[in-house]
């Protein structure tokens, strides 16, 4: 099977993946994965309500120094969740890109003061999709990357159908990679 990177980021951020399209890839995603995991900050924070929200649907939480694109770094806090319908409810109803910019529903939770020090609700992004321990989707939202590895010719059909990808034979981002 191949690998896909999304294209045209520079001239449309979402590379076409947002409102629609962004629906129809995580129906996609959902179908073939059985879990996903959200990027957590690691400094001091309070469950933001994106968060709050997807809680009841939380595997585990681990910490890492390699993920999707990232390799040696401080440690990153991923939260796996089920891959469930209520979940891809949850994303679909507070999300409108593959890069997690929120819609303006989703209800806003305040900084704290804790001591002389604010606390903020946690920020949730780089969702990356596993079927079993193997990645099949990951993306890095604040630089604007998204990889897919085509896991059928189903996957494949409807992926190229939604955005506009290009076709890749190097890991560049570590799709490869066995996180959990």
């Amino acid at each position: 099977m191949s690998d896909f990177l999304l294209l045209h980021t520079d001239r449309d951020l979402f590379g076409g993946l947002r409102g629609k399209s962004f629906q129809l890839l995580m129906q996609l995603c959902f179908n073939y994965a059985d879990s996903f995991s959200l990027s957590k900050t690691s400094m001091p924070t309070y469950p933001s309500a994106v968060e709050d929200m997807l809680s009841p649907y939380l595997k585990t939480s681990i910490q890492s120094t390699t993920w999707f694109a990232y390799h040696g770094v401080d440690p990153l806090i991923e939260m796996i969740y089920a891959a469930v319908p209520e979940t891809l409810d949850i994303l679909t109803l507070c999300y409108q890109d593959i890069f997690l910019k929120k819609k303006g529903n989703v209800p806003k939770k305040k900084h704290e003061q804790m001591g002389q020090k604010f606390v903020y609700p946690s920020v949730l992004e780089d969702i990356c999709f596993f079927s079993g321990r193997k990645m099949i989707l990951g993306t890095l939202s604040h630089e604007y990357i998204c990889m897919a590895r085509c896991v059928s010719q189903e996957f494949e059909e409807k992926l190229l159908s939604l955005a506009h990808w290009d076709k890749t034979d190097k890991d560049v981002y570590h799709l490869n990679f066995t996180p959990f």
